[in-house]
């Protein structure tokens, strides 16, 4: 067991375990078998658990040799700077700790002695600075309790066994359940153990007797080695109680003890029936004083359940070690959360990098369409205001100065010319529109915008009706199909101001299924019968867009023109 010592944040940790050293097994012939051997390189002592150093087969030995090539720094106010301690050595052959009081000795050069603590038997006198227990607090009162200055009791193991070693705990939380805590208080300064024949014999075997030379124990248990001796019957005195500082009456005070053991072999000797007062001296204190006689040998004390000691060990260095291992998981645990952490904020900074990088390269490849589109219609325009239109305008200008050329043209002739001015006109007519339709569409405009202004312009004070939902459909044809349908919205809306004579005219467009479009045009006209010519424009512009056109009309009744389109793959994709 480490030496322990506590930082300035209350934190303890081992202190003086040597770096270097060695472990042997030395028999009755002085040939020394090693046990570990750390004496080329440090030793990793990790916290204040125990160390274990198992043998790999069993070893028949007289004693133990521990030699130290390396002191550890001194990390307290001692001026030697190097330093090396232990707190408890043990030694075991089964359960038994067979190290328990043996003789210790030591290099006398630089050996450190101090009081009682520090001496060369402490190294075996069965103290540490924890108990073999499976902690669990219950009552400071969990022990036997009596006023009396001298008390003796008796043991009935049952039958006869072997003892060799006893173990008397005090009550370490201490008699009184207030501040200041008082460990060790009331435990016996004296302590008589004798072996009886039977229950009422006056005379016994002495076994232990401490004359008044017990150390205050704290809060672990007195452990001592006892000459092997064999019997049933065993009697414990104990008197000379450590004065509790908290009672300022001598008359007062009281023995404690929280639980009695004898032990053989390591084992520990339940007693048949419960331990049985045979005499105090003096007047106990209060009463129910020896009501708690029972608490002796049931295997508690306050602190909790008492275990044995070489399982303790065991247990106590491996939950040390699974501790540790878990701090190690946690903040591999917590460096790998926050590992990963980074990564997602990394990789969530990178792919909104990637889409705005993404989004502005679409927005310039748009940009740079929308630019190359815009300098399309400009050339396409100029080229047919330039070329075609006045080309077409000098037709009609030449037709009509080659008809005041013939003074007496025949009707043949007439009709010529006339049908090749009216040609040239309507040529250049459509042209005109053509090329308006491509300059108000230069900068992104859309039929949403553009049928509004045609509208206006064509039917003037008659009331249009649409609404602009409608209108976004259309817009979502490809270009060649917007021009054709620009072209029959207009001639729909020509016909209904120049021959329906309507007061309200509205455009709806609605999507019946799947990749289909309505489009209606109705007015409150005249209207027409069925025997009438249906408008041919009309016909051809639908041909041209690939749908399908009607006409519903009766006279005086108003007129609906409706035609029917599939919708483009682009209008398709995007829905």
């Amino acid at each position: 067991m480490p030496l322990t010592h506590s930082d300035d944040h209350s934190e303890s940790h081992p202190f003086g375990f040597p770096q270097r050293f060695k472990i042997e097994c030395v028999d009755s012939s002085g040939e020394a078998h090693i046990v570990a051997d750390f004496s080329k390189e440090d030793y990793p002592i990790h916290g204040i658990e125990p160390q274990i150093f198992e043998c790999s087969r069993p070893l028949f030995s007289t004693r133990v040799r521990i030699t130290i090539y390396k002191f550890p720094k001194n990390p307290i106010w001692w001026e030697t700077p190097y330093f090396t301690g232990l707190s408890e050595l043990y030694v075991f052959s089964g359960p038994q700790n067979i190290a328990l009081n043996a003789p210790v000795k030591t290099y006398e050069g630089n050996l450190v002695r101090f009081g009682y603590t520090y001496q060369p038997h402490c190294l075996v006198d069965g103290f540490s600075f924890f108990s073999p227990l499976d902690w669990d607090i219950s009552s400071s009162y969990d022990g036997f309790l009596t006023g009396a200055k001298e008390t003796t009791l008796l043991y009935d193991l049952g039958s006869e066994k072997t003892v060799d070693e006893f173990r008397i705990w005090p009550v370490a939380i201490g008699l009184q359940e207030n501040f200041p805590l008082a460990n060790g208080t009331s435990f016996p300064r004296r302590i008589i153990i004798e072996r009886l024949e039977h229950p009422g014999s006056i005379e016994g075997s002495l076994i232990y007797d401490s004359q008044s030379k017990l150390p205050r124990p704290g809060n672990t248990p007195l452990m001592k080695a006892l000459p092997t001796s064999t019997g049933r019957f065993y009697r414990l005195t104990v008197s000379d109680p450590l004065q509790d500082f908290r009672i300022s009456n001598m008359q007062r005070q009281r023995t404690a003890i929280a639980e009695f053991q004898l032990l053989g072999m390591g084992q520990v000797h339940q007693p048949e029936a419960l331990p049985r007062i045979l005499s105090s001296t003096g007047e106990p204190h209060g009463s129910g004083t020896y009501e708690l006689t029972e608490k002796l040998s049931d295997g508690r004390v306050p602190e909790g359940r008492i275990l044995p000691l070489k399982q303790w060990l065991k247990d106590f260095a491996t939950r040390a070690a699974l501790e540790r291992k878990t701090l190690q998981l946690q903040d591999k645990l917590s460096l790998s959360i926050a590992r990963e952490r980074a990564q997602l904020q990394f990789f969530g900074v990178t792919c909104l990098g990637a889409v705005a990088l993404l989004v502005l390269l679409l927005w310039i490849v748009r940009l740079s369409a929308q630019q190359r589109e815009f300098t399309m219609r400009e050339q396409i325009s100029a080229d047919l205001h330039d070329e075609v239109g006045a080309n077409l305008t000098s037709i009609a200008h030449t037709t009509q100065l080659l008809g005041e050329t013939l003074t007496e043209p025949s009707k043949i002739q007439s009709d010529l010319l006339s049908r090749a001015d009216n040609v040239a006109r309507s040529t250049a007519k459509e042209t005109r529109n053509f090329i308006q339709f491509l300059q108000t569409n230069k900068e992104g405009s859309t039929l949403e915008e553009t049928i509004p202004v045609m509208a206006a312009n064509i039917l003037g004070h008659i009331h249009f009706d649409y609404k602009q939902s409608d209108l976004r459909r259309l817009d979502r044809a490809v270009p060649n199909q917007k021009w054709h349908l620009f072209l029959f919205i207009k001639e729909a809306l020509h016909n209904a101001y120049k021959h329906a004579h309507a007061q309200r005219v509205s455009l709806s467009v609605s999507r019946v299924s799947h990749g289909q479009l309505l489009m209606n045009i109705q007015d409150d006209g005249i209207g027409f019968s069925a025997s009438q010519t249906q408008p041919r424009t009309l016909s051809h512009r639908a041909k041209r867009l690939g749908g399908t056109f009607n006409v519903q009309s009766n006279p005086q009744q108003g007129t609906t023109v409706s035609l029917s389109i599939h919708s483009t793959p682009r209008d398709h994709h995007e829905r």
